[in-house]
């Protein structure tokens, strides 16, 4: 179920960038100047969908170029199944013409540099979520949360047993439930009310949230904070 969620996106998001680049787009139109087109389209043009200002939003990366062409793939080798199409043209394509995936080293924060970042001030310019992304960001750190799932969890969500506060939800990744005991150390950045069918922490898109962290891991002085 959860890679027919991913899936789901995945199309939607695909469908949204063939709107942009051409409309009214027919199978028989589908050959492979059209896919070196939108391919060239994804690298040049495409902008993060999430962003309302289109013309300010920043390009899409790689790796989302990339995924785009899998998706359009996906879609084509379904059509040749079907006997709608004889073939898929993006397979003809050759390495070169296919956008670059990018090789990410993970990084992570160590307990002082957390610590660090917490004591930081949150960047003035940043404060249109009030305290919602640096809290729900420490938060996250000292329970061990996604963004996936802090940004849906409700307090609905919150209970208390002998071992103390915990969170309890259904990932959103692997779809298998999940329960996490609540640090003291974190519970400083939690709301001080909390109701039932209300989020946590409301939070604007992951870009968002990674762009305001960013600039808030500058001011701390961190050495990964373009990571």
């Amino acid at each position: 179920k959860g890679k027919s969620v991913g899936a789901g996106k995945a199309a939607k998001a695909l469908k949204q960038h063939m709107n942009e680049f051409k409309k009214d787009v027919y199978l028989s139109d589908i050959d492979t100047d059209f896919v070196l087109d939108f391919v060239s389209f994804l690298k040049d043009d495409a902008r993060v969908l999430t962003y309302k200002d289109r013309e300010n939003a920043p390009h899409i990366k790689p790796n989302t170029q990339n995924n785009m062409l899998v998706q359009l793939s996906v879609t084509l080798n379904e059509a040749v199944r079907k006997g709608l199409i004889d073939t898929n043209p993006v397979e003809k394509l050759a390495a070169h013409d296919r956008p670059k995936k990018e090789l990410y080293n993970r990084t992570y924060l160590t307990r002082e540099e957390v610590k660090e970042l917490a004591n930081t001030p949150f960047p003035v310019d940043s404060k249109d979520f009030g305290n919602n992304v640096p809290n729900a960001f420490i938060f996250s750190c000292f329970v061990g949360l996604r963004f996936s799932d802090v940004s849906k969890i409700t307090g609905k969500n919150v209970g208390r047993d002998d071992n103390g506060l915990y969170i309890r939800f259904k990932a959103t990744k692997t779809r298998r439930e999940q329960t996490l005991y609540i640090p003291k150390v974190a519970l400083e950045y939690m709301p001080k009310e909390i109701k039932p069918t209300v989020k946590l922490f409301s939070l604007p898109s992951n870009e968002v949230c990674n762009k305001e962290v960013r600039k808030w891991a500058k001011a701390a002085g961190l050495k990964e904070a373009d990571n």
